[in-house]
């Protein structure tokens, strides 16, 4: 590894600490990485493993508590609503009025949860053609 006196930061224009530079040979010699793409593919594991360990921790506490997997929900917004709705054992009618689902089909929380890669093509060429008109 470059002697403590290469590790300068431009952006602070102030040089490496040296506990900053201890802790850098050490962890080289712990984990013997030799280059920056070892130490990158370390801290990349090192976070990987660390964020599915506390999903690991999340979804028993959320499977004690409210008995639903966070893992089949698709945002923490959509689970908080079912945890919300298990909680308050509110229920929800169907809709049956054939003037009001297609309000609801229209709404953007709707369009959230079913995707079309059509429709997203169609939106992305109509609002390039209407940017296209200002100008």
């Amino acid at each position: 590894m470059s002697s403590r006196n290469k590790f300068n930061s431009e952006l602070i224009e102030e040089g490496i600490s040296e506990e900053k530079y201890d802790r850098a040979l050490e962890t080289r010699q712990r984990y013997c990485w030799k280059t920056l793409k070892d130490y990158h593919d370390l801290c990349l594991t090192l976070g990987v493993t660390l964020l599915a360990d506390i999903f690991k921790n999340f979804r028993e506490m959320a499977l004690c508590e409210y008995k639903l997997d966070p893992a089949h929900s698709w945002t923490v917004p959509g689970f908080a609503w079912n945890c919300a709705l298990k909680i308050s054992v509110a229920e929800l009618e169907l809709i049956t009025d054939q003037e009001t689902f297609p309000f609801f089909l229209k709404t953007q929380l709707a369009e959230v949860f079913r995707p079309s890669v059509t429709d997203m093509k169609k939106q992305i060429i109509s609002s390039f053609q209407i940017t296209s008109r200002v100008y």
